[in-house]
């Protein structure tokens, strides 16, 4: 089993070099609407009624360039807002983003979901999107984050399935054989990447997705740092839990 300091290491570094999700800044709101995002709408969907309160505290844990934590900003009016993660470089993209669009009751904090105890209070909404799945203990991860959600708040949970990233995991194994002793090398490893998509038959899947991606999708060949050389542990994907 690979050590999880290292597995940690390799994670932030992998997102320092390449800050992940990679969607343009822009200088006004977010397009579109996103309902598990918006307090209302994701508690209703849970429970069945609508909430007692609007002036809740929110986790964005694991926020990346700060992609979920500009809509739950915009999409939250009256919610505060802490936004974690392990990547300093993705945090210094998160914060342009959201000062850039008026998103500016975040406060950012540089820590591992897993050092979750370190933030004040509890929380009625934790988000953490694509993020379990790469810790080396992501139970442990989860628990982390329970201890800090408020009694009768929700656990916004997204994880990659296993199934619908085989061909991903594919290019995971051939670029790391590839690479030999520069695997960990990011950059060597995307230019890696690149050559073998290049060479990819035409009906490939991964080809086709790219090529049907819209507007605001990542395209395969940009997705490519994140399919370098961390090792993700299998998982499933779920939506929603109440706490």
């Amino acid at each position: 089993m690979s050590d999880p300091q290292s597995v940690s290491a390799a994670v932030a570094k992998l997102y320092d070099t390449y800050p992940f999700p990679p969607e343009p800044l822009l200088d006004e709101p977010p397009p579109g609407y996103n309902w598990r995002w918006n307090w209302l709408a994701a508690y209703n969907f849970c429970t069945g009624r609508k909430p007692n309160r609007s002036n809740l505290r929110i986790l964005d844990a694991g926020c990346g360039t700060g992609v979920g934590t500009e809509y739950l900003v915009h999409l939250n009016p009256q919610a505060q807002i802490t936004a974690i993660d392990l990547s300093g470089g993705a945090l210094a993209v998160a914060k342009e983003r959201c000062a850039r669009s008026g998103a500016d009751r975040v406060q950012f904090h540089h820590l591992s979901l897993y050092d979750a105890d370190r933030l004040e209070g509890e929380f009625d909404l934790i988000n953490c999107v694509g993020v379990l799945h790469h810790l080396p203990d992501p139970i442990r991860g989860i628990q982390a984050l329970a201890k800090k959600l408020a009694p009768g708040g929700l656990m916004h949970i997204f994880v990659y399935g296993e199934l619908g990233r085989h061909e991903i995991k594919l290019m995971q194994q051939a670029i790391a054989l590839l690479q030999g002793d520069r695997r960990g090398d990011y950059k060597d490893g995307v230019q890696v990447g690149r050559q073998i998509f290049s060479s990819l038959p035409e009906k490939n899947r991964l080809v086709q997705r790219d090529r049907n991606a819209g507007q605001w999708k990542i395209s395969a060949t940009n997705a490519l740092p994140i399919c370098t050389s961390i090792r993700k542990r299998s998982t499933t994907t779920s939506t929603r839990c109440l706490n």
